[in-house]
């Protein structure tokens, strides 16, 4: 049943359905960010360019805390010290998942 009301979707009303969880928490942290760059002093233009330019969570919300008190090498260390975990999962992950990707492709394309 819940297969033939996916196929009755249009592939973009399946992919907004799919995407309300993510959404949710993006709002959630969002109206966090802006509450505590309202408060740090940022103006409402500055924490939007802060969010365009370093879309990380944990980065954005320790550079609030040092800006204004230590230089932008601190700031940029910071945020890329915070960052570089990610770095880390991609080589640990990426020989399980090379193997696999490209059968997932393939299989997605013809979906």
């Amino acid at each position: 049943m819940i297969q033939a009301i996916q196929k009755l979707q249009h592939p973009f009303q399946k992919g907004a359905l799919d995407a309300i969880p993510i959404s949710v928490s993006t709002f959630v942290f969002g109206a966090i960010f802006g509450v505590v760059s309202i408060q740090s002093g940022l103006t409402v233009l500055e924490s939007s360019l802060m969010s365009f330019v370093s879309f990380a969570g944990s980065a954005q919300l320790s550079i609030l805390q040092l800006l204004g008190q230590t230089s932008f090498f601190t700031l940029f260390m910071t945020s890329f010290l915070l960052n570089a975990r990610h770095l880390l999962y991609g080589l640990s992950l990426s020989p399980h998942v090379f193997y696999y990707r490209i059968p997932y492709l393939c299989y997605q394309m013809q979906n």
